[in-house]
């Protein structure tokens, strides 16, 4: 888009404040932000490898910090994530595994454990950095849950990666 996503403005709040709001609703708390640009941000561990990086940089912080025992991961492209689909993940997510929905990638859930921090790392350092780890990939290294439901069309996990895209979001949220 030109412009770092996590600052684009959508009716008036930046896309990073529609999401910590999300996570706010859903009763998270700390919320911690993955991001090499913005201030104040938890930077990666993994220079230039991709979201794994920012989820393995989060889970860390979370860790040495002991405020959580799970993560709720979701990106900030996704503004028209609701709650009610994020309760549903977190209440059919078991406190040891990873979840997500069936055919997406993100939200997801993950346990906040020192084995699955150390087996996102071992990854990432076992890993080319112009290829990075790709989320399926690690899905299949942490044995992930996935949700049965049909969310294959559901615009609720569009992202909005292109000016065009934002416009069709801005639609949706007039009606």
């Amino acid at each position: 888009m030109g412009e770092d996503k996590a600052q684009v403005n959508l009716n008036n709040l930046s896309l990073l404040q529609r999401a910590k709001a999300l996570l706010t609703e859903l009763g998270c708390s700390p919320i911690y932000i993955s991001s090499n640009e913005l201030d104040g941000a938890i930077k990666d561990n993994f220079i230039s490898f991709g979201p794994v990086a920012g989820i393995e940089a989060c889970l860390s912080e979370v860790i040495k910090q002991k405020s959580a025992n799970r993560l709720v991961v979701i990106p900030v492209d996704m503004p028209l994530l609701t709650a009610e689909i994020l309760t549903t993940l977190v209440t059919n997510t078991d406190d040891d595994r990873v979840g997500h929905f069936n055919y997406q990638q993100f939200p997801m859930v993950l346990p906040a454990t020192t084995d699955v921090h150390n087996s996102i790392a071992a990854a990432l350092g076992a890993t080319e950095q112009q290829s990075g780890l790709s989320i399926k990939k690690l899905f299949q290294l942490l044995k992930s849950r996935t949700i049965a439901g049909n969310f294959d069309d559901k615009i609720e996990f569009n992202n909005c990666n292109t000016p065009e895209e934002l416009e069709q979001v801005r639609v949706i949220l007039k009606k």
